[in-house]
C-alpha cells in the first residue's frame, strides 16, 4: 500500500514525457493525477480532492500563472499549495508565478531529489486533517455541478457524431443559451469545445491501449472524419495521433 495514498497531487504539464516522469516519481507514494491542459486540470479539480499542484507555466491556451491566479480566488481551491516547474529563467516571470499564488518555483532541468524533498516537506507542514478543515466540509453547499451532469450524458453518448448542444440541453431541461452560459461560468470554456475535449480524452485512452486503428478510434469517439479527428487531436496534444502512440509505447 502507498504510504501516502490519500494525499493527492495534480501535475499540469503539456509535455507528455515530463508528465510521465513526474507521475512515475510520485505514484509510488501518492495518488497522482496528470493534466496536459488547463481544461483537463479544471475537470480533475472538480472530481478529486487535490492537495498539491505541480504546474508548468507555458501551457497551451491559458498560461499556468493565469490559471493558478484564477483558482487562488476560488474558495474551493484557494487552500491548495502550488509549486511551479518551468524552464523560464527570467526573474520577472518567476516572481510573477509566485505572485499568482505559487509557494515555490523550480527551474527546469531540475534535480529529482530536490523536488521530492520539497513535496515531502510541504505535506509534512500541512497534514490532511488541516486541509480538510480548510475545506470546511462545504462540498454539499456548492452549486449544482453542470460539468458532472454533462459528463454523465457524454459517457453514454460521446460516440454519437450527431450529438449537439441542443440534444444535451433537452436532456438537462434548460435552454441552449442558459446551458451555455452556466457551463461557461463553471468550466471556463464553451460547451462545444468541451464536447470535443471529452471525445479527444477518450480517444487518447484508446490510443494508449494500441489495439485499434486510428480510423476506428475516430469513429468510436464521435468524429465525423479521420482528418478532423487528427487536426483536433494535434491542436489539443501538440502531437499527431500516430506520434502520440509511438511516444506512449
Amino acid at each position: 500500500m502507498k504510504p501516502n495514498a490519500n494525499r493527492q497531487i495534480l501535475v499540469i504539464e503539456d509535455s507528455f514525457e515530463l508528465n510521465t516522469i513526474l507521475k512515475e516519481i510520485f505514484q509510488e507514494t501518492y495518488a497522482v493525477f496528470c493534466a496536459y491542459t488547463v481544461v483537463e486540470a479544471r475537470k480533475i479539480l472538480l472530481d478529486e480532492k487535490i492537495e498539491l499542484i505541480l504546474c508548468d507555466i507555458g501551457l497551451p491556451g491559458i498560461s499556468g500563472t493565469t490559471f493558478i491566479s484564477e483558482i487562488s480566488k476560488d474558495p474551493r481551491y484557494c487552500y491548495i499549495p502550488v509549486i511551479f516547474i518551468s524552464g523560464y529563467q527570467s526573474k520577472d516571470i518567476q516572481l510573477s508565478a509566485l505572485s499568482s499564488g505559487g509557494i515555490d518555483f523550480i527551474l527546469k532541468p531540475f534535480k529529482i531529489n530536490e523536488l521530492v524533498l520539497k513535496v515531502e516537506n510541504l505535506f509534512r507542514v500541512i497534514p490532511p486533517r488541516e486541509l480538510q478543515q480548510l475545506r470546511g466540509g462545504n462540498d454539499e453547499m456548492l452549486p449544482k455541478n453542470i460539468v458532472k451532469e454533462i459528463d454523465d450524458i457524454l459517457k453514454n453518448s460521446f460516440s454519437n457524431c450527431h450529438l449537439d448542444i441542443g440534444g444535451i440541453a433537452e436532456k438537462i431541461g434548460m435552454s441552449q443559451s442558459t446551458l451555455n452560459r452556466k457551463f461557461m461560468k463553471e468550466s471556463g470554456m464553451t460547451l462545444i469545445n468541451y464536447i470535443r475535449y471529452y471525445r479527444l480524452t477518450k480517444a487518447c485512452e484508446l490510443l494508449k491501449i494500441g489495439d485499434l486503428r486510428i480510423q476506428e478510434i475516430a469513429t468510436m469517439c464521435g468524429f465525423s472524419s479521420v482528418s478532423y479527428f487528427c487536426r483536433a487531436f494535434k491542436q489539443q496534444y501538440h502531437s499527431s495521433p500516430l506520434s502520440f502512440v509511438n511516444s506512449a509505447n
